[in-house]
């Protein structure tokens, strides 16, 4: 559990919390003093890292996780999903790199990851990574934002973990994407954060084959670096919000029409 509230969402990605960041295991509540400025947190193939950036002298807390003896690939990631790519019942991982193709590992069943031999792209670096089937054929599929203005990819899965490049979209300098039924057709959009702040984040619409249009809608310019869906307004339908870099920014698109989220600014701190 992270502090009593968000102070502010900085540009390094990170979260600036509270006098007390406060993390909860089993039960027994760990305290770290002063104020935290930056926080990472890496998720990858089972191993948690945490890095805490304080202005006091470091303090350890241990996880209760084991190093798995892994040591899968070399490359510089910027992002990783997890998700049953093969249908097997077991989740495997999609890692998106920054300094080379990306990468699907294969799990065995037993937390072991197995190279599935696919290079998925390179030339450009690879950040965010999300996951779902969104040609409806029942298997997971993959969207990867770019960043230097290429554009971002879409790789459509065969059901076994085996993935083929289709026509992509984008173009900007893609941050982050967000999947979901968007318009209520029951397929899955897309929104791209674009983290450059002449380039305005994007909503994408599925027509269920795993094409997308994008719509003519600027959902804000500025540097956005996440989005989140969500129905916060309580009408049935998915609303977006973006975290954005500078100024304690976040903004909120509550949706009114399938193809239309008009912006409901939020500045300053979020309770």
């Amino acid at each position: 559990m992270m502090g009593r509230r968000i102070r502010r969402v900085t540009e390094h990605v990170g979260l600036r919390v509270g006098d007390m960041l406060r993390l909860a295991r089993g039960g027994r509540v760990m305290h770290f003093g002063d104020q935290l400025k930056r926080v990472r947190t890496l998720a990858v193939l089972g191993v948690l890292a945490l890095a805490l950036a304080t202005e006091s002298p470091a303090q350890e807390w241990k996880a209760p996780f084991e190093d798995s003896g892994q040591n899968l690939s070399s490359s510089e990631s910027n992002g990783v999903a997890l998700g049953d790519l093969d249908s097997d019942g077991d989740l495997d991982a999609f890692v998106a790199n920054y300094d080379g193709a990306d990468k699907v590992w294969l799990n065995d069943g037993h937390g072991a990851f197995n190279d599935s031999g696919q290079a998925l792209g390179g030339g450009s670096p690879s950040g965010f990574v999300a996951l779902g089937d969104v040609d409806g054929d029942g298997d997971l599929d993959a969207i990867v934002t770019i960043y230097n203005g290429a554009t971002d990819r879409l790789w459509l899965n065969d059901g076994t973990g085996t993935f083929t490049l289709e026509p992509s979209f984008g173009g900007w300098h893609s941050a982050a994407v967000g999947l979901g039924d968007v318009d209520g057709d029951g397929d899955l959009d897309a929104v791209i954060a674009n983290g450059y702040g002449t380039e305005a984040n994007r909503l994408w619409l599925n027509d269920r084959t795993g094409t997308f249009t994008m719509t003519g809608q600027s959902l804000g310019v500025t540097v956005s670096l996440s989005i989140a869906f969500g129905d916060v307004d309580g009408d049935g339908d998915l609303d977006a919000f973006f975290g954005n870099s500078g100024a304690n920014r976040i903004d909120e698109f509550l949706r009114s029409r399938p193809d239309e989220f008009p912006l409901h600014p939020r500045d300053g701190d979020v309770q």
